[in-house]
């Protein structure tokens, strides 16, 4: 009986993963259309996360065990590949050139208001060994991204310089956290292990208010959502949610977000609005249906994902959905159809399935073929001569 148990609580566990593989991810953060990008302290460094992708490398995971192939890193560089020891490799040209080590921690994606406009969404990680900060420049590649590599944000000439989180603040400005330590990560052994430091890099002189956010009232966290940097946003969405949660009255709430929803035209700030209801219980299946049709592919993707969230989307969007598979321009959206899939139980998946796999279109796309297979494999078993039968 406990053998059965484990195993139940371990499948639960599989069931309900955002994604699947990678090697020590090390820091995860989401650009201004709500994408994720996780960083790794290995080479390949830079992961998309797709919700229901299995990701390389596979590590012999059971989880990844039928996934027939798994989605590759999106930048297209690699860092330095040599040996992890010092005298093979490590502060060397050859790394140098290469940008840094093959160890990467505390994935950022700006999204401040110090910093110029040019680096808004870019990617920035920690090289461990290079001693610096890599600056990757993603660009929409089909249904996902690529990520080019960019030049080196910030190099330290101290030795002891070793970087494991950024992050942007209230004023824009980005704050390094240095270990400050020369045993982490296959280096040399260090002497002391009690340092560590916290830099700020800054453009110019950045301003902000010093307010304590908790003080400001519903629909001042409202009106933060408009503000530049999303550190503001963030944290009023949180505070926002924990509000609704303690059984707060949020009809003003909901109106005034239900109408930056429906007024803004940047399409950043409708989703802020729509991520805040959803994290409220300010939308339901009926409005999400309705955004199936947006002008906007993000708007769309959202309003899929977040119809599967609880793993039960009303009918009618189970059928929205099919249409979707054969019709949607955006292969953006047919990702997220294609994730929706295992957010679904098996015998609703193959109207969506069998439009999905009309789309000769997406046969070269980096995620789409692989997903649609994640999303149809448990079919293999359930009915194989009707699976064979859909025209791949």
């Amino acid at each position: 009986d406990l053998h059965l148990s484990i195993r139940r609580q371990r499948q639960m566990c599989i069931r309900d993963s955002y994604t699947d593989g990678t090697t020590n991810p090390w820091g995860i953060d989401w650009n201004d259309h709500g994408h994720g990008f996780v960083c790794t302290s290995v080479d390949p460094h830079l992961y998309h996360v797709i919700q229901g992708a299995h990701h390389e490398p596979w590590r012999n995971r059971d989880s990844s065990r039928y996934a027939y192939q798994r989605i590759p890193t999106i930048a297209d560089h690699l860092h330095f590949t040599g040996s992890v020891k010092v005298q093979d490799g490590l502060g060397t040209e050859a790394e140098d050139k290469s940008g840094g080590g093959h160890s990467h921690a505390g994935t950022m994606i700006y999204l401040g208001d110090n910093w110029p406009d040019s680096y808004r969404n870019g990617m920035f990680v920690n090289n461990t060994h290079g001693r610096r900060i890599n600056h990757d420049i993603p660009a929409r590649a089909g249904s996902g991204y690529t990520a080019s590599h960019g030049p080196t944000l910030m190099r330290s000439r101290d030795p002891w310089y070793m970087g494991i989180a950024l992050r942007y603040g209230p004023d824009g400005a980005v704050y390094a956290a240095d270990w400050s330590d020369t045993e982490s990560c296959h280096s040399r052994p260090n002497t002391r292990r009690e340092t560590g430091r916290i830099h700020r890099i800054a453009y110019g002189k950045p301003q902000w208010d010093r307010v304590d956010l908790a003080t400001l009232g519903d629909l001042a966290l409202v009106e933060r959502h408009l503000h530049r940097n999303d550190w503001h946003v963030r944290h009023a969405r949180r505070l926002l949610q924990e509000r609704a949660a303690a059984g707060a009255d949020f009809s003003a709430t909901h109106a005034e977000l239900h109408r930056m929803f429906a007024g803004n035209p940047d399409v950043t700030r409708q989703l802020r609005a729509l991520w805040t209801l959803h994290a409220t219980g300010g939308i339901d299946a009926a409005f999400l249906g309705e955004q199936l049709g947006h002008l906007n592919e993000h708007v769309r993707a959202w309003a899929v994902q977040l119809l599967c969230e609880d793993r039960r989307p009303p009918a009618s969007a189970l059928t929205r959905f099919a249409r979707m598979a054969e019709r949607e321009t955006s292969p953006l959206v047919r990702l997220y159809l294609a994730s929706a899939l295992q957010r679904i139980e098996p015998a609703q998946r193959w109207d969506i399935a069998a439009g999905l796999l009309t789309r000769g279109e997406d046969a070269g796309d980096q995620n789409l073929p692989l997903m649609v297979w994640y999303g149809i494999e448990p079919l293999v078993r359930a009915d194989l001569q009707r699976l064979s039968l859909i025209h791949i």
